[in-house]
């Protein structure tokens, strides 16, 4: 037993060096698969996680009430907290590891994947975007609006006057509103309704000033059709809102 534990002994120190040779590149080997394993595990299970929140966060700004003023805008807060949030999603791996995707086929699979859910998450982020924007021009646009819709139609001589100014100084800041591509069509409309409206109250304070009966008879007729084609921009908004949901809703429903 001496003999052979001496024996052993000897040939260890005799191949030690070999047993250097060979066995420290296998262990160094070893190790960075491992190691890799571990990273190519944490990649996935962090983009997963990163998807799960997203779409958590997405849920619940959805979600929200939008009954009144103060509500909805809260929830475009909320929409675009949610939309940064999904512009910040990206597959963020080391490229001293991106190699192994080639010859792991689990691995490349993992990084398609997230590639996908990366480019799908872009574009609804986009839609998201303009959603936002659009639903920010319309309650630009109400602001201006409402409160002079909500103005009696029934005005004396004297306040003529007073009414272009605040229609004109509407159609001006209508036509300030730094509208989304989305809401170009809408605003086009605002703008030629609003105008419509200033100018009809022009037409009645010219003609009230000049004291013709016909011309003012004229004027008034006008005013009460400029009034009415204001309904053209909420059939506009119905007509377009629609879509621009639905966009989402599509995109929303590929990615979840």
């Amino acid at each position: 037993m001496k003999q052979l534990q001496t024996s052993s002994v000897g040939w260890l120190k005799t191949h030690y060096r070999l047993l250097l040779v060979i066995g420290v590149p296998v262990i160094l080997l070893v190790g960075s698969m491992v190691v890799s394993v571990l990273v190519w595990n944490g990649y996935r299970n962090t983009y997963l996680n990163q998807k799960d929140i997203v779409h958590s966060r997405l849920d619940r700004a959805l979600g929200l009430p939008s009954s009144n003023t103060e509500e909805k805008a809260k929830k475009l807060d909320a929409l675009s907290d949610s939309a940064k949030n999904l512009h910040d999603y990206h597959c963020d791996l080391m490229d001293l590891l991106r190699w192994e995707a080639q010859i792991v086929p689990l691995y490349k699979s993992w990084l398609d994947e997230c590639s996908s859910v990366d480019h799908k998450l872009e574009s609804l982020a986009g839609a998201l975007d303009d959603f936002i924007s659009y639903m920010k021009n319309d309650q630009e646009l109400s602001a201006i609006l409402q409160p002079l819709l909500d103005q009696s139609r029934d005005v004396i001589e004297k306040d003529f006057s007073t009414r272009y100014d605040v229609w004109q100084k509407a159609a001006q800041q209508i036509g300030g509103i730094k509208e989304a591509n989305s809401f170009i069509p809408i605003k086009g409309v605002a703008s030629e309704a609003g105008n419509g409206v200033a100018g009809a109250w022009k037409g009645l304070v010219d003609a009230n000033n000049a004291k013709d009966d016909s011309s003012y008879e004229a004027a008034r007729t006008t005013l009460i059709k400029a009034y009415s084609d204001l309904g053209a921009i909420k059939s506009e908004l119905d007509r377009r809102t629609p879509g621009i949901i639905k966009a989402v809703g599509d995109l929303y429903t590929s990615v979840f």
